[in-house]
């Protein structure tokens, strides 16, 4: 089964969910992959296991001699065998294809729950930093109109300041400014309100839509709060979306940008797990079904006795002679 390009940690982080084989087998129940005697069946084959080591293994991108040639780090897994011996190959195919699933959702579901945590946990931040940078901006703008009003009373009320004997040179270094003519200085105050109302405008909007992304996510979380097993949260989460999105006003760019970025990571997630996580081979049903354990000993155990009455039959045959 191909898998996306996975780094060991991250490998190790999906494997732990899809390696449980209690959680393989309420999938099993849930999604009704089995019938109830295969599914007993499968239990008694992992009741004693404490993960599915033995049917998945991780097909790495570099051999173990490759990997002398660079850092291990580099190292990443492509993919995952699946087999499975069953009671017959078609039970044996069966539960490949089952496996494989499982494995899929499993990953799915990770990938979305770290999705959604970990972009909820940074919006949430990124809220606060826009809402203190907006308030600094609405105290910035405040002082800047206070002190035009101040200039504008200081030109009034002393309009020799404006006039200018001679060439005089003032530096703006150290409180310099302080000293240049009211109307220069009432200019560029007035550009310092311009900037602080512009500044304001442009946070006020990127805080809607990250307010907007905001709430989009803790829909998302309430989903996942709701969820009870591994499969369909993909779908689930689609439907959320398109929810979310039904009673706005796709007018307001604001809303737009947000959809359209929601639906591009879908987009992505939905190439993934459909069309990169595949099984590349198989599920194939065996040539020839391999006996299980209780099968070889019932054939021995028949064959012993055929073995020994022939045995006593030729020994009797051999006295009489």
């Amino acid at each position: 089964m191909e898998l996306a390009k996975i780094g060991l940690p991250e490998y190790k982080l999906y494997s732990a969910v899809f390696n449980d084989p209690q959680l393989f087998l309420t999938y099993l129940e849930a999604h009704r992959i089995i019938n109830e005697s295969e599914l007993k069946e499968v239990e008694g084959s992992l009741r004693a296991k404490a993960d599915l080591n033995d049917h998945v293994k991780p097909i790495y991108a570099f051999s173990e001699k490759e990997t002398r040639a660079f850092e291990p780090k580099e190292q990443f897994i492509q993919g995952v065998q699946i087999s499975w011996k069953g009671a017959s190959p078609k039970m044996a195919c069966k539960m490949v294809e089952a496996l494989g699933l499982f494995i899929r959702d499993a990953i799915e579901q990770k990938m979305l729950e770290m999705y959604i945590t970990e972009t909820h946990k940074e919006l949430c931040r990124r809220v606060n930093e826009l809402e203190s940078r907006l308030a600094d901006f609405k105290f910035s703008l405040s002082q800047n109109e206070r002190k035009l009003r101040d200039l504008k009373r200081i030109a009034k009320d002393f309009p020799q300041a404006e006039r200018i004997i001679g060439r005089e040179v003032v530096s703006i270094e150290k409180g310099g400014h302080r000293y240049l003519p009211p109307s220069t200085q009432i200019v560029a105050t007035q550009v310092a309100i311009s900037e602080d109302k512009l500044s304001i405008r442009d946070t006020e909007r990127q805080l809607k839509i990250n307010r907007l992304k905001v709430g989009l996510f803790q829909a998302f979380k309430r989903a996942l709060e709701d969820e009870a097993g591994i499969g369909g949260l993909f779908e689930r989460l689609k439907r959320v979306r398109d929810d979310f999105f039904k009673d706005k006003d796709l007018s307001k760019d604001e809303v737009l940008i947000v959809r359209n970025e929601v639906y591009s990571d879908f987009a992505r997630f939905e190439h993934l797990f459909r069309d990169v996580i595949r099984f590349v081979s198989g599920p194939t049903t065996p040539e020839k079904a391999k006996p299980s354990p209780k099968m070889m000993a019932a054939i021995a155990f028949v064959l012993a006795l055929f073995f020994f009455a022939l045995l006593a039959f030729f020994l009797e045959f051999i006295q009489r002679g």
